[in-house]
């Protein structure tokens, strides 16, 4: 499966690039995480909620530390 976001990494500034990709990844995860429910399939969904807490501590880490930041005022 082709994945857009690796073709436009150049174009994009990195923080852009790596809020783009969680959030694409992210939405692909629920759709799994749906299914895997539906079939009771709970090993898959606790990787999915794995995965979709090391995408937020890798990919979004700026963003998490501005909001904490933002938080504090």
């Amino acid at each position: 499966m082709f994945l857009w976001y690796v073709a436009a990494k150049a174009k994009l500034d990195d923080v852009v690039y790596r809020r783009a990709r969680h959030v694409i990844t992210e939405n692909q995860r629920c759709i799994d995480a749906g299914t895997a429910l539906k079939s009771a399939d709970y090993v898959a969904f606790g990787q999915l909620m794995t995965a979709s807490h090391n995408s937020l501590r890798l990919l979004l880490v700026n963003l998490i530390s501005q909001f904490a930041a933002w938080h504090h005022f």
